[in-house]
């Protein structure tokens, strides 16, 4: 009876002595319990997969990980921690009248029309 449809294992089951039908029913009855329990866990494991996916994805910064211990490792992948990078300028790279660069550092102007309708 494990390759039938429902409809036919309930079919079968009625053409039973009663007896045979009940016990044949409640094993039924206990399988289709097991699936559902086993179904709702899956489901509640999504859900949980999703929203730690959500939170990656859509959280204050995309870079950061939700540490979970409940969580399995291949789901949340191991960040190094970063430091903040060395600067190679010294101190005066900036003066009162802005940035200082060199004389043979090349000057692009770029002239912006102003929008139509703007004084």
């Amino acid at each position: 009876m494990e390759h039938m449809d429902v409809e036919e294992q309930l079919a079968a089951a009625a053409q039973l002595p009663l007896k045979q039908e009940v016990v044949i029913l409640r094993q039924f009855v206990r399988a289709q319990a097991k699936i559902i329990t086993e179904l709702v866990q899956t489901v509640e494991a999504l859900k949980h997969e999703v929203g730690q996916l959500k939170r990656q994805l859509y959280g204050r910064k995309s870079e950061k990980r939700i540490k979970d211990a409940s969580a399995p490792v291949e789901a949340l992948p191991v960040q190094k921690e970063r430091g903040k990078a060395v600067t190679k300028r010294d101190l005066g790279h900036v003066t009162e009248k802005g940035l200082r660069f060199r004389a043979s550092a090349q000057v692009i102007t770029i002239e912006v029309p102003l929008p139509a309708g703007a004084s």
